[in-house]
């Protein structure tokens, strides 16, 4: 198991004056239930966080809680163990008294040194750190209120109690190495409670989506390109989606103006005048085919155009007419309706054959008949 010197913060109730000088007061520490330390407090570099459970038997412990009587008050965590021999030089006082305060340890202290007790009085640090040894049992496992952890600690022992400046939230938050620093402390202020911790200002707060969370400090600037990253990406994305959308609005109107061209040639088309000039085209081209020889059963089942193409076929042939366009049809239609064929004699031949020469637009056509 591995030994790792930690603080932990204290609450400290409010201060009662001897009448010899002496500043006294009760405190909790050393809660139990799971703490979270930086990976890096505990030899573990690779985990951002590490859940330290302190299980009650370990923290009630009689010989862990008996570790707190009479231990010395410090000016801030010293670098190094309080001993008998560092004793007088780092003393401000001492813990008088330790009992079980439902899930924490009570502590009596007595601040004992007159220019602490003044800086205390003035408006100086108050606030208390203990500093103790633990060994820390790396099986991982869950705790009874169903919360997970990744280490016990474990041998519980106090070496002082240290004063800490006031507005640090009662906690040494710069954690180092036991060359610069006493030990490791916990991200979360302890509470009786685990789900009323909050972050300490080893943390920082960053804004994601509509709200503030608070992360470890290290970690903010990889969030922060993340973000920077995926607000890029979405604005990429809502860019080709607006050009897309650009895109499908222009083809909309173009075929908006197609539909609106079609509807104005169908009113052209249908309108009272329009019909009445197809109703007279439709005449003319009927009357010419009359004179083309076609009969009114044969144009009733034909529309304006194939009218039209049968008298030519009249005139010019089958075989011609099917080789012509429907333009020059209509040309060909035009100027055969303006040369309707006439009777220009009709002679009966002794032998009963009547004789009827039609002169038109594509010279003299001769017709017999045998009269009956």
């Amino acid at each position: 198991m591995t030994e790792i010197r930690f603080t932990d913060a204290v609450e400290i109730g409010k201060p009662r004056k001897t009448r010899d000088g002496y500043l006294t007061a009760r405190v909790k520490a050393a809660r139990t239930g799971i703490q979270d330390y930086m990976g890096s407090e505990l030899g573990k570099p690779d985990l951002d966080r590490v859940r330290v459970y302190r299980p009650a038997d370990e923290v009630f412990n009689l010989d862990s809680m008996g570790s707190f009587k009479g231990k010395p008050i410090t000016d801030g965590h010293p670098k190094e163990r309080v001993t008998a021999d560092n004793h007088t030089e780092l003393s401000r006082g001492h813990i008088a008294g330790v009992a079980r305060d439902g899930e924490a340890v009570a502590l009596d202290v007595a601040i004992t040194d007159g220019s602490t007790v003044a800086s205390i009085e003035a408006g100086g640090p108050r606030e208390l750190s203990v500093g103790y040894v633990t060994k820390l049992d790396w099986t991982p496992g869950i705790a009874p209120d169903g919360q997970a952890y990744d280490t016990v600690q474990r041998s519980i022992f106090v070496d002082h109690l240290a004063i800490v400046p006031n507005g640090r939230a009662g906690q040494e938050f710069r954690i180092g190495d036991a060359a610069d620093y006493w030990g490791a402390s916990p991200l979360t202020t302890p509470t009786s409670n685990p789900k009323e911790d909050t972050m300490s200002d080893a943390l920082i707060s960053v804004v994601l989506g509509d709200k503030a969370v608070n992360v470890p400090a290290a970690q903010a600037p990889a969030i922060e390109a993340f973000k920077d990253a995926s607000a890029k990406t979405l604005a990429d994305t809502i860019n080709t989606k607006d050009a897309e959308i650009a895109g499908l609005k222009k083809q909309i109107e173009t075929k908006d103006g197609e539909i609106k061209a079609k509807d104005k040639a169908l009113a052209d088309a249908t309108s009272p005048a329009a019909l009445q000039d197809a109703a007279k085209s439709y005449a003319k081209t009927t009357e010419a085919g009359k004179k083309a020889g076609l009969s009114e059963d044969e144009m009733s089942k034909m529309d304006d155009a194939a009218i039209r193409r049968a008298v030519v076929a009249k005139h010019l042939g089958d075989a011609e007419a099917k080789a012509m366009t429907d333009a020059a049809i209509d040309g060909a239609f035009a100027f055969a309706a303006k040369s309707a064929p006439t009777v220009t004699n009709d002679h009966i031949l002794k032998d009963g054959i009547r004789t009827q020469v039609s002169d038109g637009a594509w010279g003299s056509v001769v017709t017999m008949k045998k009269e009956a």
